[in-house]
């Protein structure tokens, strides 16, 4: 289980004490579909992209079919050599987050609009309640040279 604690939203660094979370939220369970390639391993370029994309499972569906997409949209994935690292987790209430380290941002959109004719997505919109889908991107921010 992976438990992650309430940040501030403004943004501000969890540096003081009366920063930190004094909350969690529901934990998530990591499933199947897990990491594609480890960053620094068997792959030595760091991600300049992190994106989080969440969603719901519509009522009724088996996390197992969720997974079973997920897997199969990863696998397409790993065909372009831009992903770098992958991880999905499912909180055991229909709620699903994957998270995904890319090489670069131009990367991450070819693939992204490449993947609508995918047939691991195919089954999309009859697994998942496309109201809840929310994608988000950042940069990856690397400290600056000492």
């Amino acid at each position: 289980m992976l438990y992650f604690g309430a940040r501030p939203v403004d943004g501000q660094p969890l540096a003081s004490e009366d920063r930190r979370p004094h909350a969690l939220q529901v934990p998530l369970r990591r499933v199947a579909g897990g990491p594609t390639r480890l960053v620094g391993e068997s792959d030595v370029r760091p991600p300049q992209v992190v994106e989080v994309v969440r969603f719901r499972a519509r009522p009724g569906v088996a996390p197992g079919d969720v997974a079973s997409m997920l897997h199969g949209y990863t696998a397409e994935m790993n065909k372009f050599g831009s992903l770098l690292y992958r991880t999905v987790a499912h909180d055991g209430r229909g709620g699903w987050t994957c998270v995904n380290y890319w090489t670069n941002r131009a990367d991450k959109e070819r693939l992204n609009a490449d993947a609508q004719t995918w047939s691991s997505l195919a089954r999309f919109g009859e697994l998942v309640d496309t109201s809840t889908l929310d994608i988000s991107s950042f940069a990856v921010e690397r400290p600056a040279a000492q």
